[in-house]
């Protein structure tokens, strides 16, 4: 099998995480990093054993060996950098957000589909064990029809205006780094937008979202009760409800195990560990995409990325936050 040859634009903490889990698949090679600071691209090129590095983005899409990149740099920068792959023939994993708003993914998307090169949002949650099996419970209407997603992502993170959690030059905000996962959730388990958004934020001292609530509701009457914060930590739990069980899954954005409670028989608990870290599953999704000629995946479509902004932009306009340049 032909070995797949990876870019990675972005050296910080997650793209150490993504290499790992790179490392453990068969016929997937790191080829090339890329930072601004050329410091750190050689760095990681030291550390795990990489070809070439390089000091700007524009000199790894020109290397012909590449045949995808990953975009792991912050939100203000992704579309700029996946755009730059796109118009080189780079097939593109972005780093969940896709971008900082709407528009920018509708550019990004068209301009992936215009040129016929694959694009993917890095949701990577969507591919591992857990969430596959929680869709074929779903699928099979083990639990009745849904009426009630909640899921929560909050952490304490350390308050520095100049790190790209609170930047707003950056795009910093609870919503885009974590309230994506429970967004994204909603949107998977229900498989369309909400009818109504009702939210609330709390706008720290940087001008962006220390924590936000959101409450959706859909056409049938479903809802969605979602938060996430950076100022404080919560159960990280997801739960579904139907009309006939419920789901839980702890620590749902990268699950090893859900319990399962169908109308009053005992819950059953599938334990299903991640291989690695929980990314290689995306990893693997991509390669099996390119491999066969895809240009997007039928698990993380791209019109449902950029439903996703939509919504998120909903949220962000109820707060009357704006990023700088918007």
């Amino acid at each position: 099998m032909k070995t797949i040859n990876w870019g990675i634009i972005g050296c910080g903490n997650i793209a150490n995480k993504f290499i790992k889990a790179l490392k453990t698949i068969d016929n997937a090679n790191l080829l090339a990093v890329a930072s601004k600071s050329g410091d750190n691209a050689q760095q990681y090129a030291k550390k795990y054993d990489v070809q070439y590095y390089y000091n700007n983005y524009n000199d790894l899409v020109l290397n012909p060996e590449i045949d995808v990149v990953y975009i792991a740099n912050s939100h203000n920068f992704h579309k700029d950098s996946a755009l730059l792959c796109i118009n080189h023939g780079k097939a593109v994993l972005c780093e969940k957000s896709l971008t900082v708003n709407a528009s920018e993914a509708v550019e990004l998307v068209n301009a992936a589909r215009s040129k016929q090169v694959f694009l993917m949002e890095a949701m990577w949650s969507r591919f591992q064990p857990v969430t596959r099996k929680v869709m074929e419970i779903l699928d099979k209407k083990m639990i009745g029809d849904i009426r009630v997603v909640s899921a929560g992502f909050g952490f304490k993170a350390s308050q520095n205006a100049d790190h790209r959690l609170f930047n707003p030059r950056l795009a910093g905000g609870a919503l885009l780094d974590i309230g994506v996962y429970p967004v994204s959730l909603a949107s998977l388990v229900f498989g369309k937008k909400p009818a109504d958004i009702k939210s609330h934020a709390v706008i720290g001292p940087t001008g962006v979202d220390d924590s936000s609530s959101y409450f959706f509701t859909y056409d049938k009457g479903e809802t969605a009760l979602l938060n996430a914060s950076l100022t404080y930590k919560n159960s990280q739990l997801a739960i579904i409800i139907g009309t006939k069980g419920i789901i839980q899954i702890p620590s749902f954005w990268m699950a090893e195990k859900l319990i399962v409670e169908i109308e009053n028989k005992n819950p059953v608990t599938y334990d299903l560990p991640l291989r690695c870290n929980g990314y290689e599953y995306e990893i693997e999704e991509v390669m099996q995409c390119l491999r066969e000629g895809k240009t997007e995946s039928s698990i993380m479509p791209l019109d449902e990325s950029i439903n996703i902004m939509q919504t998120m932009d909903q949220l962000r306009s109820q707060w009357n936050l704006k990023y700088p340049g918007e």
